[in-house]
């Protein structure tokens, strides 16, 4: 008997959806956590701002967390999708769009 691999076996399962939304709707919603947390409104996400979705992240888990500058540093690289040193909306919208629509 033939198996195919597990990633392979998921991905082709009729109970497994392949995406959790489409490309507009993942734009709609990186646009409202934008928005949401970017207190300055400004092109990017400052320190402050990210320091705060980092916090709200682990307190939904029911984590009290306090981020070091070097925490905030590495998020901001996570979230930095194109590597220019700055968490944008066209960031965050490359971000949902990858792991929200497969």
């Amino acid at each position: 008997m033939h198996f195919m691999n597990s990633e392979k076996r998921l991905k082709s399962s009729p109970f497994v959806a392949t995406s959790l939304t489409d490309k507009k709707h993942a734009e709609s919603l990186a646009r409202h956590f934008f928005e949401y947390y970017n207190m300055q409104n400004a092109d990017n996400l400052s320190a402050q701002d990210i320091r705060t979705i980092m916090v709200d992240i682990y307190r939904s888990t029911g984590i009290n967390f306090e981020p070091t500058d070097a925490d905030i540093a590495s998020y901001t690289k996570i979230l930095d999708s194109d590597g220019d040193g700055r968490v944008t909306l066209n960031d965050i919208v490359r971000l949902m769009s990858k792991y929200l629509c497969g």
